[in-house]
């Protein structure tokens, strides 16, 4: 592999995990907001991260962002067809997504920090539900369609700066140190309740 193969594997890396933090803090920013507002719940922190971040979100925008770029790209479909795909698409993700870290969290802590969806139509076992999946498919629409241009100017701004290796630098040691902070000190807080008890 020659250098410039190289330089270009780095510059996707250094993009991708700014987007992750991005889109991690943008989750985080959505479930305090829908909690203080919404639900009128009292604040928590979320996950085990101190930061303002929710990994699930990073990830899942992350994954978003790499299928839906070759479409947003492409100028012979049409806007309304590109809507369609862009909320099915994100409504299938997101519910996977969802339910796999379920899963995953339930395997590992017992429990997921996160609602569960019991009383909720349409649900799969609190997991997930058609209401919520409606809902992200609808977000993602209005994030992709609203916001993929502007992310793709301020990407590219940074690479012509000489920025993205140094942002994207600077972020993963902050998001490494929040791990590890994490890990030596927990919150103490049980977010992770076995959902199967919610509800009896």
């Amino acid at each position: 592999m020659n250098n410039i193969e190289m330089g270009k594997i780095k510059n996707i890396l250094a993009r991708l995990f700014i987007l992750f933090i991005f889109y991690s803090f943008v989750g985080w920013v959505y479930e305090i907001a829908y909690e203080t507002f919404l639900e009128h719940w009292t604040y928590m922190p979320r996950e085990f991260f101190r930061g303002p971040i929710c990994p699930i979100y990073g990830i899942g925008g992350v994954i978003l962002f790499i299928i839906f770029s070759p479409l947003m790209k492409n100028k012979k479909i049409d806007a309304i067809l590109k809507l369609i795909i862009v909320f099915i698409v994100t409504f299938i993700v997101s519910s996977i997504l969802e339910l796999a870290m379920s899963y995953v969290l339930e395997a590992t802590t017992d429990g997921w920090p996160w609602q569960s969806y019991v009383d909720y139509p349409f649900n799969f076992g609190g997991r997930v539900s058609l209401q919520t999946s409606i809902k992200f498919g609808i977000i993602g629409v209005l994030f992709i369609f609203c916001m993929y241009d502007i992310i793709m100017k301020f990407l590219n701004m940074l690479d012509k700066k000489g920025l993205l290796y140094k942002v994207a630098l600077m972020l993963l040691i902050i998001f490494l140190l929040d791990f590890i902070f994490a890990i030596i000190m927990p919150t103490g807080i049980k977010l992770n309740v076995p959902r199967t008890k919610i509800g009896e």
